[in-house]
């Protein structure tokens, strides 16, 4: 069975499985959506985390990252994350990014065509919080359009102890309409995901491209993503998160294993060149 994934820069692998026959799954009251709920996460949006230790990643429109980004040990082009604006989304004030996601593509190499996708960040007290909008993209040639629904992830707690450890439980729903007369429209697609984050190292020192940083705080992220409707077609990615004080993230490493496909693959962004504001 095929299945997709939004390579990650830093936070979110978004997936979701295509082409077998079943009924919408119903919304788990265990996990949060946003079309169940109206808003990404309550409960990481309305409490203020701790007092922040320091500006961990540093918001500003602006700002701009270049990173260099290997696949399977394979070097891709270099790509810059930067953010460009600041908007109110979901009722909070946020940035948002030019690029974070640099690409879409498939465990047997698909590319989507025309990928939309809006990415923000926010930082409440001592939390940062990452919020993915609602995707759209055309697939296979543009015989559908797709659309996926977004959520939220506190991706670093600055404030908290080595080894504090928290848990997100959320949703998406992927939707299919066909471009042509002849193809139905694909079943929606109810995902489950769960996120686990850990603060496993503090005020460490890591070296990138020749470049000492220090005061680094490394995060440890689990995510499992499955649907109620294909249980064996879980996938399972592990990423750990490298956020120097003053700078942002200087360093990322992902791995990403696919149980129906028996694919394990591994992603690594380093920090090149960065600007402040």
């Amino acid at each position: 069975m095929k299945k997709f994934k939004l390579a990650s820069v830093f936070v979110l692998s978004i997936l979701f499985t295509t082409f077998y026959s079943c009924d919408n799954e119903p919304l788990d009251s265990e996990f949060l959506s946003d079309s169940e709920e109206g808003i990404f996460n309550p409960d990481i949006i309305e409490e203020p985390g701790g007092d922040s230790t320091g500006d961990y990643w540093p918001l500003a429109v602006n700002n701009e990252w270049s990173y260099n980004y290997y696949v399977d040990n394979v070097a891709q082009e270099n790509y810059d994350m930067s953010i460009g604006s600041t908007e109110v989304y979901q009722g909070e004030p946020v940035f948002r990014f030019n690029q974070y996601l640099p690409s879409a593509t498939g465990t047997d190499g698909t590319q989507f065509d025309d990928l939309d996708i809006d990415t923000y960040a926010r930082k409440n007290g001592g939390d940062y919080i990452v919020t993915v909008g609602d995707l759209s993209a055309s697939y296979l040639d543009g015989a559908f359009e797709l659309s996926q629904t977004g959520y939220s992830l506190i991706i670093l707690k600055d404030y908290v102890a080595v080894g504090t450890s928290w848990t997100s439980n959320v949703q998406t729903v992927t939707s299919f309409i066909s471009n042509n007369e002849t193809f139905p429209d694909l079943p929606s697609i109810t995902n489950n995901i769960i996120n686990t984050l850990e603060v496993e190292e503090k005020d460490i020192s890591v070296t990138v491209n020749g470049n000492v940083y220090t005061e680094v705080i490394k995060v440890k992220y689990t995510q499992e993503t499955y649907t109620a409707a294909a249980p064996d077609q879980t996938t399972n990615s592990l990423y750990y998160y490298y956020f120097a004080k003053d700078v942002g993230i200087i360093k990322t490493e992902g791995f990403i294993s696919d149980n129906a496909d028996n694919i394990i693959s591994n992603t690594l962004q380093e920090l090149d060149t960065f600007v402040l504001n």
